[in-house]
């Protein structure tokens, strides 16, 4: 379901729409086949309308005295960077000093849909244009009542690594690079069992020119593996461990898998902007989902952010971006304390509407102090993706199109709904725009203007 075009806001210079889930597979897909079907010297120009001619405006007719304008010349074709965030909500968006900054110069899609309220279908969904039913990724996991449609199995087994958009990018000439989370279940191998300290690569993703995924290992922030891509275009593994408990917290931070997709994504961009071919950089943090193993280090919370973000280290608070932590309240969140009687169904019974019984019976359980603390870690986590944006967009060139997103989004009480993300309503918790997923992220797309503030800071692009 695609974003209504009245509702985006454009500001600054040239902008591309940016949708969720299949929507921005279609958007980067069309808008290097157009640049590539327009060839240079061609008289179709940017500005034509449907009915004119070949190089001609309205208004700029045959029989007009005025000559037409040159051709505009179409000499290289856009470089595209996509930042899919995991669990991003809108309420975590105002805290994102760097992100707020790119929208208000760019462009935000607040009727953007995700396809699923689960990672793996929604992300199978971003890299194939095509949504669960027709991808095969019905769910997270391979196994349970499901079978074998969910996870990387699924992806697999249906054909979506070869339907990837990366793949017609780079059969069109594009260098590719991913960097961060990929699918469930897409794991290092264990050949001696669960328990081995030996581990394999897992297998070679086609049309990636650099792909370096992190292990689910990841989802705590530290002690995790990832691939990099040998000159052969084999996968090697490399080991990412946890510094010790008593290390500083620079030195955890510099280990924190936030801070190396961050760096190993401008590493990628800083190379493929010394290159004269056109580039595709999909970068995927983990923040701001949930820890899923055992905490990293002593008193991590479920949402664990970099130390240096966290309360007591660089401030009582921590840091929770352009807005203060004690000012964060469950007020933020879109839905929260709403009575859940206005949200039973609604059915037609001999041509009349009838209201049926309450479809969520039971009461939260997450607590208003719980539900506010997590607010506020989630706020923390997520500091660490608003600085990899704004060190991206000061290495980026100005013929880079830079779409920002979320796999889905999650709630925290909103509309009588635990934490979680796996449940539909309308309106969705914590935003009025989502459709399958409770709070969706928005999507934010933008050329890079040549200069931009800060909020926070006065140079350009800060990082």
């Amino acid at each position: 379901m695609l974003p209504s075009s009245r509702r985006a806001t454009l500001r600054g210079g040239p902008t591309l729409t940016a949708l969720l889930g299949a929507g921005l597979t279609l958007v980067v897909l069309a808008l290097v086949a157009g640049l590539l079907a327009t060839p240079a010297g061609s008289e179709g120009r940017r500005g034509d309308r449907p009915g004119d001619r070949p190089g001609e405006r309205s208004g700029e007719r045959s029989g007009d005295r005025r000559a037409a304008p040159a051709p505009r010349q179409l000499e290289e074709r856009p470089n595209v960077v996509v930042v899919v965030m995991d669990d991003v909500s809108v309420d975590l968006v105002p805290t994102m000093a760097r992100l707020g900054g790119l929208a208000r110069q760019g462009a935000t899609y607040g009727d953007a849909h995700v396809v699923n309220t689960l990672c793996c279908p929604s992300r199978a969904a971003t890299f194939t244009g095509q949504p669960p039913h027709l991808n095969g990724v019905m769910t997270n996991t391979s196994g349970g009542p499901l079978g074998a449609k969910g996870g990387w199995r699924a992806f697999r087994e249906n054909g979506g690594p070869k339907r990837s958009y990366n793949v017609a990018l780079q059969d069109a000439g594009y260098r590719t690079g991913f960097v961060g989370k990929y699918l469930n279940e897409y794991e290092p191998g264990q050949p001696e069992g669960p328990r081995s300290p030996v581990r394999t690569p897992p297998p070679t993703v086609p049309g990636w020119t650099d792909f370096e995924a992190f292990s689910g290992g990841a989802y705590d922030g530290w002690d995790y593996a990832r691939t990099v891509t040998g000159a052969d275009g084999d996968l090697a593994l490399r080991a990412e461990p946890a510094p010790p408990a008593t290390a500083p917290a620079r030195v955890k931070d510099r280990a924190y898998a936030g801070t190396v997709i961050a760096d190993r994504a401008l590493s990628l961009a800083r190379s493929y902007e010394r290159s004269d071919e056109p580039y595709l950089l999909h970068v995927a943090p983990y923040a701001a989902h949930a820890r899923t193993g055992d905490p990293a280090y002593p008193r991590d919370p479920v949402f664990p952010a970099a130390f240096r973000d966290r309360p007591g280290v660089r401030s009582t608070q921590g840091d929770c971006g352009a807005r203060a932590c004690g000012r964060l309240s469950v007020r933020d969140l879109p839905g929260y304390g709403d009575d859940p009687r206005d949200n039973r169904p609604v059915r037609l019974r001999g041509g009349e509407p009838v209201t049926t019984a309450g479809w969520r019976p039971d009461r939260v359980t997450l607590s208003r102090a719980d539900a506010l603390k997590r607010y506020r870690d989630r706020a923390r986590m997520v500091q660490s993706v608003d600085r990899m944006i704004g060190r991206l967009m000061r290495v980026v060139g100005p013929d880079t199109y830079v779409l920002i997103t979320s796999d889905n989004g999650f709630h925290l009480g909103q509309h009588g709904l635990d934490g979680g993300r796996a449940r539909r309503t309308s309106p969705t918790p914590g935003c009025r725009w989502s459709w399958w997923a409770p709070a969706s992220s928005r999507a934010v797309a933008a050329r890079p203007p040549r200069t931009w503030t800060s909020p926070r800071r006065s140079s350009s692009w800060p990082g």
